[in-house]
Parts: structure tokens; sequence; C-alpha cells
């Protein structure tokens, strides 16, 4: 247990199988997210805004290649924190170029577009070739994902029909309880397997109607764990940061956009980052 206070069980196992049961098993990208948030913010810090971009770029390339190596070695140990860091790069370039002073929207959605291209394409391709989808599929996925992210940046002013479906109030609680459906799903099915209405549905001779009926009540049953941990204990948490409000720091001067930009330029106050 010591190693899952300390978010280091994707380190201290090479496999998710190695950590026990699924409900504790899910845990491995959840270290590597605590230690992204650890690590990442003091890359930023000592690297300068060119030095950053040539690490993340790096980092790309370096993941591939550690599961390149890890694989050739008969140890294909995929839950790392460098077998997945290409993933979390993609994310750290989309962040910087939207802060870089040769950003514009135009190009996010080109990018964009052509990173979810590349997400589908390469997923169905690699579904055709077995080694290099254990390689690089999870880098299709965040290409993919990333594209959708750029998407989703261009139309939170909801101008459009995308960002409005994006800002219904079901989507947004989704989000809003995402943390507690990832991590507690696990528990949610196991919760719902033990009880009679699915022993009950699992009698249904109907095969189509027997797996709608599991997968609704999965949901349901997953949704209500996540919100009563919403509730109870995650908006509880999150109201005692208030107690640790920081100073804020004295705002810089912002750099100046060309006059042909500057209809885009108002489009930035709906980013939920610092500009």
């Amino acid at each position: 247990m010591g190693v899952l206070r300390a978010y280091i069980q994707n380190v201290a196992f090479n496999t998710r199988e190695e950590m026990g049961s699924f409900t504790l098993a899910i845990t491995w990208s959840l270290a590597i997210e605590e230690q992204f948030y650890l690590i990442w913010p003091m890359v930023v810090h000592v690297t300068g805004r060119r030095t950053f971009r040539n690490v993340a770029i790096s980092v790309l390339f370096l993941s591939a290649l550690y599961r390149l190596v890890m694989f050739a070695n008969g140890n294909p140990s995929f839950i790392k924190t460098l077998a997945r860091a290409d993933e979390l790069a993609i994310g750290a370039l989309i962040a910087y170029w939207l802060r870089s002073p040769d950003f514009c929207w135009s190009n996010l959605r080109k990018l964009s577009a052509a990173l979810v291209l590349l997400g589908c394409c390469g997923t169905v391709a690699l579904h055709f070739l077995p080694v290099a989808k254990q390689l690089f599929e999870c880098s299709a996925y965040a290409a993919g994902f990333g594209g959708l992210l750029g998407f989703a940046l261009c139309e939170l002013d909801q101008s459009t029909a995308y960002g409005r479906i994006l800002n219904t109030p079901g989507l947004r609680y989704i989000g809003k309880i995402s943390y507690g459906l990832y991590l507690l799903h696990p528990v949610a099915f196991r919760m719902f397997r033990a009880t009679p209405i699915y022993r009950g549905i699992l009698t249904l001779d109907n095969q189509v109607l027997r797996k709608s009926l599991v997968l609704a009540g999965f949901w349901i049953v997953v949704l209500a764990t996540a919100s009563a941990s919403w509730y109870l204990f995650e908006q509880p948490i999150l109201r005692l940061k208030s107690r640790f409000d920081s100073v804020p720091l004295k705002p810089q001067a912002r750099t100046a956009y060309p006059s042909a930009r500057k209809p885009e330029q108002s489009r930035r106050t709906f980013l939920p980052f610092p500009w």
C-alpha cells in the first residue's frame, strides 16, 4: 500500500495484473498523472520557451523509443511513465502553441483536423499490424484526442453547433464528475454485478436486450457512484482551497498583436488560460 500512497505503483510493478484487483490496478494511470503534476511544472520553470518546445518534442520520440526497447527486450511494460509520456507531450505542445505569439485560431482548426485524421487512420492501420499496435497505439490515441481538444478550444464561445453541444448541461455535468467516473467505475461495476437485478438480466434469452440492460444498469450505478463522490467527497475538499488563496502576481505587459489579428484576439477571453 505504500507505493499506492506515494503514487509510484507504475514504477514498482511492471504490469497492471501485478497490482492485484482491477479496482487498484486502474490507478497506474493516476500515478502517471500525479507524477506529471509534480515534475512538469518544474520543467516549465527551468526551461525557456524554445528549450521547452525542444524538450516536449524530444519526449515524443524518447517515449516511442523507450517502448521499442522495452518490447525488444521482451518486457513490454507500457504502464511506465516514460512509456506514456508522448501522450502528455502532445498536450504540452498544444498548450505551448496556444501561448505563442504566432498562434491563430484558423491554424488550430487545421492542426486539430490533421490530428484527428492521423489518430483515426493510425488506429485503423495499427489494427492490422499487431507489433506496431503495441508500440504506437497510444500515440495514435493521443493525436486523435489532441485534435478533439483543439476543436473544443475553438468552440468554447458557443458560436457554433459544436460549441453549443459541448456546453450542454449534461456534458458539463459529466465533466464535473469525470474523476469519479474514471476512478470508481470498477467499484461500481462490482456493485452492480452483486445485485439481484444483474442476475435477473442474465436470465434473459435475448442477447441484444441482455447486453443493453447490463450496459444501462452499469451506467446508472457508475453515474450514481461518481455523483456521490463529487457531492460528498470531492466538492467539500475543493472548497478548502479558498483557505490557501495565492497572492496574484503583478500583471505583465501584453504583447501587441498586429491589427490583422485583432478579431481573433477577442476569442482568447473564452480560454481558461492566463494570457
